[in-house]
C-alpha cells in the first residue's frame, strides 16, 4: 500500500490500521512507520480474507490526520495453465488395417510438461505418453474415443471423437441431369443402407457438370435419393421413383464403382393454380399494402408434416438447409464478417440464399393487397402455409393462427378463393423486444433457425387479447430479434433448420422441454443476449424407415373438466431418441388431426417423446425396421400418445428461490460470451464482478438492488473499457449483504 504524504514536512510518523471482514468495525494497529508505504501479507488460508485499511499521520504539532479507508480482497489463485489440443482426429478406419493418430497439444505455460491418456477407447487401442494412438480394428462399427491431455502445471484438455470403421468397400458415381440431359449442379445424392447392423451416412453434392462420386462405401444394399438444392426441380429416388417403396435398390460390391444416374423433373411440369383472398382488420376494414406470403409447408417447418403413408413423398428440406448453413459459415461464420440475408458473393437468387418464411426464394411466393385489401397469386400444386402482415398489426398465419407449429396447411389442388386474414391491431401498451442468437452447442457456430416466442398466460387467460405466439427468423449467422412484444413473461423456442434438434432458451444449455425453459420478462424493454443452444441430430442412425403415430388429449388448456372424447393435438414436437446412444435421431410435427411421422430412421429401438406447450409429456417405445428379404421399410406404428393439459396454471410471477445460489457459467469454456445464473431468495443490494488471476477487477456486471428471483447476466469477455480480453482463467464473484460466492471460468479463443 502507498499513501500521499501531507504537504510540508510536519509528519512525525504513520500508524497503519487493519480490520478483517466480517468484523469491519474492529480495527487493529499493525504497524508504525516513517515510510509512506506498507507491505502486508495475508495469512495462508483456504478462505481468503477481505481486509480494510486506513492510515493515521501523527503530526509534529500534536494533531492527527486520518486517510480514507480502502478494501482489499484476496484470492487463492491456482497456478493452472490452459491446455489446448491442436490436432484434428482421424475419424475413419478400415477393419484389419492399422489406425494411427498423433495427438498434439499446447500449454499457455511454456515450461509445462504434457502427458497424454485415453479414459475411454475401444478394445485394443493404445496411446503412449507422447500422444500417439495405435489400433488395429477387428470389425466394422462406430467407436467412441476420449483423449485427455494432462499438464504438469495442473491444466488439462479433452478431445472426444468417433472413428467410423468400414470393411471392404466399393463406390457409387454418376451424373444428375434434367429430362433434356442438361447437368444440374448442387444436388445432394444420399444413400440409405439396408444393412441393419451398421448405419453409416453417405452423401455427396454434384459439381457444375452434374457429376458426383461417393467412395469407401460399406458393402451392402442401398437406396439412393437425389435432393436438389434449388427449388426448380423435384427430388427423386433411384431409378425415377417418388417413394421408397418403388425405389430401385443398389448393390455395392468390393472394389467396384456402380454407376447411378438421375434424371430430375422440372417443377415447370407441375400444375399452376390461382389463390386469392382478402386481408382486413378485426372490424372487417380492408388493409391496403398488407404483405401476404405463401411458403411451401415442408420448407417452413423443417419437417414434412405429411399425412401421407410414405414420408418420402414430401421433402423436409433439411439437406438444403445443411448446405446453406455451410455456405453461411464459409462466407462469414459466427465470428467472421456479417453475411447479409441474401448471402450474395456471386450466388445470385438461388435457394441457398434466403431461408426466411417470407424471404426471396422459389419456396416462397408473395403479394401485396390493393386498396380493397385483396390479393391474388399463382402457385404450383402443393402444400403451403400462409401468413399476412401489415404496419400496426400483428402478423398472423391463415385461419387466425399465431404459432408457426400450429399453422394450417393449405393443400392446393385447384384454384382456391377466400384464403382470408383478419389481423389484430397493436394495443396501446409498452412494447418490448427480445434479441439473441442460436448457437450449435458443439461447434459454437451460428445456426439459421425459426424463432417462436410464447407469452405465458395468467391463470390460463389472456387479459391483453393479443397473439400467444410471435414468430421471426434468424439471419444467416443465427442472430434474431423478436419485436413488438406486449408485456409479459416469454419462453423462446428455436426451430433450427437442417439436421438439428429444436431447443428452448435455458440458461444452463439446450432443452427440448417447455417446462424447463427459462422465462424472459418483457415490459417495454429490450432484453438482449438470449442465446439458445441447439444440438445436432444423431447422423449415425440415418435410414429410410420411420415411426408413425398420433398425439391426443381429452383435456384442453383453460377448459373445465374432460372432453367427451380425445382429440388430436396439432403443433406438437415428437422426438425419436435412439436408445443405444440417448441422442435424438429425428423429430416430426403433428398435423391438424394430431398425426405425425418421424422419418429417415435406421432400424433400431427408439423412445418416442412428445413436447407441447401447456401440456404434460408422454413417451413410448418404437422399433422401425426393414424387410430382410426385399429391403422395404417397415415403419413402426405406435399407440396414440396421450397428453393432458397442464394441471398447474402458468403464472407470470416466477417461483421464488429458497436460498442464494450462484450457478456455474454456461458455456464453459466459452467464446465469445457466456451467461451467469444466480438466484436471490430476497431483494437486496447485489454485486457481480469479474476478476483476473491476479485478483484485479476486470468488469462489474451488476452493482445495485435486485428483486428476489432468478437472474441471468451475460458477459462478452470484455473489460470495463470494452477491450477484448485474452484467453485464460477468470473468476466471477457474487456478493450480497449475507452471501458471498466465487466461481472459476475459462475464456478460450
Amino acid at each position: 500500500m502507498k499513501w500521499s504524504r501531507p504537504p510540508g514536512d510536519s509528519v512525525r510518523y504513520y500508524l497503519v490500521y487493519r480490520a478483517s471482514l466480517p468484523n469491519a468495525l474492529t480495527f487493529t494497529r499493525i504497524d508504525s512507520t516513517n515510510s509512506n508505504s506498507k507491505v502486508d501479507t495475508p495469512p495462508a488460508s483456504s478462505v481468503p480474507p477481505v481486509y480494510l485499511y486506513y492510515v493515521e499521520a501523527k503530526m509534529k504539532g500534536g494533531s492527527t490526520l486520518r486517510s480514507n479507508t480502502v478494501t482489499v480482497m484476496f484470492y487463492v489463485v491456482p497456478r493452472i495453465d490452459v491446455v489446448r489440443i491442436t490436432s484434428e482426429p482421424v475419424k475413419t478406419g478400415r477393419a484389419g488395417t492399422p489406425y494411427t493418430y498423433q495427438v498434439r497439444a499446447v500449454s499457455s505455460d511454456s515450461t509445462a510438461k504434457l502427458k497424454f491418456a485415453s479414459l475411454s477407447k475401444p478394445s485394443g487401442m493404445v496411446i503412449d505418453t507422447l500422444g500417439l494412438i495405435k489400433w488395429t480394428p477387428e470389425r466394422k462399427g462406430i467407436y467412441g474415443v476420449l483423449v485427455t491431455v494432462f499438464s504438469s502445471k495442473g491444466g488439462k484438455a479433452n478431445q472426444q471423437f468417433y472413428v467410423t470403421v468400414t470393411g471392404p468397400s466399393g463406390a457409387i458415381a454418376g451424373i444428375v441431369t434434367d429430362t433434356t440431359g442438361k447437368p444440374i449442379a448442387r444436388v445432394t445424392v444420399r444413400l440409405y443402407g439396408q444393412n441393419t447392423a451398421d448405419h453409416f451416412e453417405y452423401n455427396a453434392p454434384t459439381d457444375s457438370l452434374g457429376k458426383y462420386s461417393i467412395a469407401k462405401i460399406d458393402l451392402g444394399t442401398y437406396l439412393a435419393r437425389a435432393v436438389p438444392m434449388k427449388g426448380d426441380y423435384l427430388e427423386q429416388w433411384y431409378d425415377g421413383a417418388t417413394t421408397t417403396a418403388s425405389a430401385k435398390p443398389i448393390v455395392v460390391k468390393d472394389s467396384v464403382v456402380v454407376t447411378v444416374n438421375f434424371k430430375l423433373k422440372s417443377k415447370v411440369v407441375i400444375p399452376i393454380f390461382s389463390v386469392s383472398g382478402t386481408v382486413t382488420d378485426t372490424s372487417k376494414k380492408p388493409l391496403k399494402n398488407a404483405a401476404v406470403a405463401f411458403t411451401v409447408s415442408s420448407f417452413g417447418f423443417n419437417s414434412s408434416r405429411s399425412s401421407d403413408d410414405d414420408w418420402s413423398k414430401d421433402s423436409d428440406h433439411r439437406d438444403l438447409f445443411d448446405l446453406g448453413q455451410a455456405w453461411a459459415m464459409m462466407l462469414g461464420g459466427p465470428t467472421g464478417m456479417s453475411v447479409p440475408r441474401s448471402l450474395g458473393m456471386g450466388m445470385g437468387s438461388d435457394d441457398l440464399s434466403d431461408f426466411r418464411l417470407d424471404g426471396n426464394s422459389t419456396y416462397v411466393l408473395k403479394a401485396k393487397t390493393d386498396s380493397l385489401g385483396r390479393y391474388s397469386l399463382k402457385l404450383p400444386q402443393g402444400s403451403y402455409i400462409a401468413q399476412a402482415e401489415a404496419s400496426g398489426f400483428y402478423k398472423m398465419f391463415y385461419n387466425n393462427r399465431s404459432d408457426l407449429l400450429s399453422a394450417d396447411i393449405i393443400k392446393l389442388t385447384a384454384n382456391t378463393e377466400n384464403i382470408n386474414f383478419s389481423l389484430r391491431p397493436f394495443l396501446p401498451v409498452a412494447y418490448g423486444k427480445i434479441t439473441g442468437s442460436v448457437v450449435d452447442s458443439v461447434s459454437r457456430g451460428g445456426v439459421v433457425s425459426r424463432i417462436i416466442g410464447y407469452r405465458f398466460l395468467v391463470n390460463g387467460k389472456d387479459t391483453l387479447i393479443t397473439p400467444r405466439a410471435y414468430v421471426t427468423d434468424t439471419d444467416s449467422v443465427g442472430a434474431y430479434s423478436l419485436a413488438n412484444l406486449p408485456p409479459g413473461d416469454y419462453i423462446v423456442l428455436a426451430l433450427p433448420l437442417g439436421h438439428y434438434v429444436p431447443s428452448f432458451y435455458f440458461v444452463s444449455g439446450p432443452t427440448r422441454e417447455w417446462r424447463k425453459a427459462t422465462k424472459v420478462n418483457v415490459n417495454g424493454t429490450t432484453v438482449t443476449g438470449i442465446t439458445i443452444y441447439v444440438v445436432p441430430m444423431l447422423r449415425s442412425a440415418t435410414g429410410y424407415s420411420s415411426i408413425r403415430g398420433s398425439v391426443q388429449s381429452a383435456t384442453m388448456p383453460g377448459s373445465l373438466g374432460k372432453l367427451s372424447t380425445t382429440v388430436g393435438i396439432e403443433g406438437s414436437l415428437v422426438y425419436a431418441v435412439e436408445n443405444a446412444s440417448g441422442q435424438v435421431a429425428g423429430y416430426g410435427v403433428t398435423n391438424t388431426d394430431g398425426s405425425f411421422t418421424v422419418s429417415e430412421l435406421a432400424p433400431g429401438t427408439y423412445t418416442v417423446t412428445v413436447d407441447k406447450l401447456d401440456y404434460s409429456t408422454a413417451s413410448t417405445t418404437a422399433t422401425p425396421t426393414y424387410d430382410p428379404v426385399t429391403g422395404a421399410a417397415i415403419p413402426s406404428t405406435v399407440a396414440p400418445l396421450i397428453i393432458d393439459a397442464a394441471v398447474t396454471p402458468v403464472e407470470t410471477d416466477p417461483v421464488m428461490p429458497a436460498e442464494f445460489v450462484l450457478e456455474q457459467n454456461y458455456p464453459n469454456p466459452f467464446n465469445p460470451s457466456t451467461q451467469i445464473l444466480f438466484a436471490l431468495p430476497q431483494a437486496g443490494k447485489v454485486s457481480l464482478i469479474i476478476y483476473n488471476l491476479l485478483g484485479q477487477k476486470i468488469m462489474t456486471l451488476v452493482d445495485g438492488t435486485l428483486a428476489a428471483g432468478t437472474h441471468a447476466v451475460k458477459w462478452n469477455g470484455r473489460d470495463a473499457r470494452d477491450l477484448q480480453l485474452p484467453s485464460g482463467v477468470y473468476f466471477y464473484s457474487l456478493k450480497t449483504s449475507n452471501f458471498t460466492a466465487t466461481k472459476r471460468m475459462i475464456l478460450m479463443k
